[in-house]
């Protein structure tokens, strides 16, 4: 399912003196958001690579380029399609008498090579991207092989000064994509005739309108068009029987093969009846995207893709058609009697085969190996197409509390999610843990009339105390949830999953605040970690800090304690001392903290101390560089971070040998932490 990249190197010499800008462009990034068209998930494309796209989009066309191979070519016989050009210089520099303008040239190349390699990597990756862009964004281009190369030409001008052994230089590059080459063609091996492409192009076309008539509902819902295509995709397929993918005939990946109806060994795969999903859709005006990743079905991981698709209500589901079409032991037709609709409409939390569709089908979206990875893509609704439609039919009056998600950072907190009528959009909603209530207002997530409330700051000692949620608007209370905890979200969670990585870190969450309850002696004969089937981590001993204490070079101020405040948040603590804190600054990081933040311990001995932001459980174990200032200059450095403190706690022991509760707490927020890391990376 990856693309290979594939990069060619052409030189070329002239003596033509010019004063040329030069103008370099940055590596392609993420949008924030979520969009739709894989182009439009990418940050400040340059026009270059806006041309180029639309470029393919225009010669995927009948006569365009990318059938006939043949747009610019090159003095070499290269096929190509001109990208861009950039310039370089001046370049000033004295050479000895007698030198050859051949070796005045080859000293250029020399010197311009770094800054020319550099920037052609810069553009081949725009390349990359926009060519990965197209292919996800217009599975109807069959032909295309799944590789990309590009190639770029290199003039030097040289300019000698008179009466010196002074010379300036300057290089112009243009880059291409190579279309046809000695050894490469864009198109697929099979398609490299352009009318064979094009005839190929209009059964396509044919087909695509027979399986618009018939059964096809034309005045029908989304739903049952979808529906529709699902089963005749299913229907007339068999997944590919071949027991090596790696090896298939590439026709096997494309929309063609889905669309026609095939099974052994030149079966469509996952990629093909994704391809002809999103043809279909396209070709009706359902929007619909490509996702790929490391799917896992539970018995085998794998390279995988798969659809979202949005619906009337604006949320996105999952389809996953090849997944509704199972391979069945004994069975070789395309109809086997098995094919079903479990992976269609689906939200991220539904479960299916004891895992949640969203741990099945983790998206990655990455087109090309080492490439930039798609990940700004659609959002999926949390429920079903049905379950949303329940809850939109129940909440016509009224607003719903319909789930709970659990967001770690630099706090554990609690995201309420309700569906709400435009009515009752003003809603609130109250929580109350432990006789405390809190009211927090809703913001609109985009999904219809869903909104989200978040419960900020859950200290790990109460993680196994119920909230009541009550959905609020004028006095009245629309919705209610009772009895809900972050325990209960693990608990409920845990069920759903067999993923030994969430496992492991929801149990260290369990742990902490068990760590928790026993430091602070609260409720410690209801532990909170006592959740069948979860797998906490077992503790490594720190055999090192990251703690270092610089030098003092005043006597009247310096720091004299570091420590982490472990609570709802995590902050890294420095007591300091100083005679005069007019004079006095703390700078973390690099950046000078407002004195606001210093609160004194003692005035008349001149005690201070500076609590730090709230520290993301992933950065436990990142190296915090604290300065103390006086009078602008830097008296003292130190080095500190929350392994740091763990390291110094980790085996403190009471009167009786045993861990003290401090201790345990801390062993139990450092293999949270850990957990944390470990689950972000797999993201």
């Amino acid at each position: 399912m990856r693309f290979k990249k594939f990069v060619l190197f052409f030189l070329i010499f002239s003596l033509i003196i010019t004063s040329l800008p030069l103008n370099l462009s940055a590596s392609p990034t993420l949008k924030e958001g979520h969009y739709e068209k894989w182009i439009d998930r990418v940050d400040s494309l340059p026009q270059y690579a806006t041309d180029l796209y639309n470029w393919m989009v225009s010669n995927a066309a009948e006569g365009g380029a990318l059938r006939t191979a043949v747009d610019e070519t090159l003095n070499n016989g290269n096929s190509v399609h001109f990208v861009t050009e950039f310039t370089g210089g001046p370049y000033n520099f004295t050479y000895e008498s007698g030198a050859t303008n051949e070796e005045l040239f080859e000293y250029l190349a020399q010197s311009f090579a770094s800054e020319i390699s550099s920037v052609t990597s810069e553009i081949s990756d725009y390349i990359y991207t926009v060519y990965g862009a197209f292919d996800r964004d217009h599975p109807e281009v069959f032909w295309l092989s799944g590789g990309i190369s590009t190639t770029w030409v290199t003039s030097y001008t040289l300019g000698k000064i008179p009466n010196t052994n002074k010379a300036v230089g300057y290089y112009t590059t243009k880059q291409y994509i190579i279309l046809k080459s000695p050894t490469s063609d864009i198109r697929a091996a099979s398609y490299t005739s352009a009318d064979l492409i094009d005839s190929e192009a209009d059964s396509l076309n044919n087909r695509i309108e027979e399986i618009l008539s018939g059964e096809y509902p034309s005045n029908g819902t989304r739903k049952e068009k979808v529906v529709y295509f699902n089963k005749v995709l299913t229907k007339i397929n068999g997944f590919n029987s071949s027991g090596d993918l790696s090896p298939i005939d590439a026709s096997c990946r494309e929309c063609i093969s889905a669309m026609y109806g095939r099974t052994g060994a030149m079966g469509p795969v996952c990629e093909a009846y994704s391809r002809a999903f999103k043809v279909l859709c396209d070709k009706v005006g359902i929007p619909c995207v490509l996702v790929d990743g490391t799917a896992n079905s539970g018995a085998s991981v794998g390279g995988h893709m798969w659809n979202y698709v949005q619906m009337e209500n604006g949320k996105w589901y999952g389809a996953d058609i090849s997944w509704n079409d199972p391979s069945v032991v004994g069975i070789t037709s395309a109809d086997t009697g098995y094919e079903n609709e479990k992976f269609l409409l689906v939200g991220s939390s539904t479960v299916i085969n004891n895992l949640a569709f969203i741990e099945s089908h983790p998206a990655e979206n990455s087109v090309f190996s080492n490439g930039l990875a798609f990940t700004n893509g659609p959002e999926l609704s949390v429920l079903t197409y049905e379950e949303d439609l329940a809850a939109e039919l129940q909440s016509k009056e009224y607003g719903k509390i319909k789930g709970v998600t659990l967001t770690i950072g630099n706090d554990l907190s609690l995201n309420y999610y309700a569906d709400i009528t435009e009515k009752y959009h003003a809603a609130k909603l109250r929580l109350t843990q432990n006789g405390v209530t809190t009211i927090v207002e809703g913001i609109k997530t985009g999904n219809a009339n869903e909104f989200k409330f978040t419960y900020k700051g859950v200290a790990p000692q109460n993680m196994g105390d119920n909230i009541l949620a009550e959905l609020i608007f004028d006095g009245e209370v629309l919705s209610v949830l009772e009895e809900y905890s972050i325990k209960t979200y693990c608990q409920k969670t845990s069920a759903k999953t067999n993923n030994k990585l969430i496992l492991t870190f929801l149990a260290d969450i369990l742990e902490y605040g068990a760590a928790a309850q026993e430091f602070k002696n609260y409720k410690t004969n209801e532990l909170v970690n006592n959740v069948s089937g979860l797998i906490p981590s077992e503790y490594k001993i720190l055999e090192a800090t990251d703690r270092v204490i610089g030098e003092r070079k005043s006597e009247t101020s310096f720091i004299n304690g570091l420590g982490v405040y472990c609570d709802y948040k995590n902050n890294i603590y420095v007591n300091f001392i100083t005679n005069d804190l007019s004079n006095v600054a703390i700078r973390v990081n690099g950046v000078v903290v407002s004195k606001e933040l210093f609160e004194c311990l003692n005035s008349s001995t001149g005690q201070y101390k500076y609590m730090s932001d709230a520290i993301y459980a992933t950065g436990f174990n990142d190296i915090y560089t604290i300065e103390l200032l006086e009078d602008g200059n830097v008296v003292q450095t130190v080095k500190y971070s929350v392994k740091s403190y763990i390291y110094s706690m980790q085996n403190q022991t009471g009167s009786d040998g045993s861990l003290t509760a401090l201790a345990k707490i801390s062993r139990a927020l450092y293999n949270y932490g850990q957990s944390a890391i470990a689950y972000k990376s797999s993201l």
